[in-house]
């Protein structure tokens, strides 16, 4: 979980959310340095969450804004063909 006021900030901003920075925000290591940023939220009256990823950064620096690449309409399921 993303506890640092500074990225959760920096997410906001980049993804036009200004309320994104009080949500909890998840980071999911893709490798060394490759980090996938989201929330994560519970489907009501089920037992499954679902993760709305907002920004790839390939370099797991947050700081610079040409870093980011933004992900939009993502419906993977964990099926190949979706994602």
């Amino acid at each position: 979980m993303v506890e640092s006021y500074y990225i959760k900030e920096k997410i906001s901003k980049l993804t036009n959310d200004d309320y994104l920075y009080s949500k909890r925000i998840l980071q999911i290591p893709l490798g060394k340095e490759p980090r996938l940023y989201g929330t994560l939220q519970k489907i009501k009256h089920t037992d499954f969450y679902l993760f709305q990823a907002l920004l790839l950064d390939p370099n797991h620096l947050i700081y610079e804004e040409k870093n980011f690449a933004k992900l939009k309409n993502l419906t993977c399921l964990f099926r190949e063909k979706d994602c």
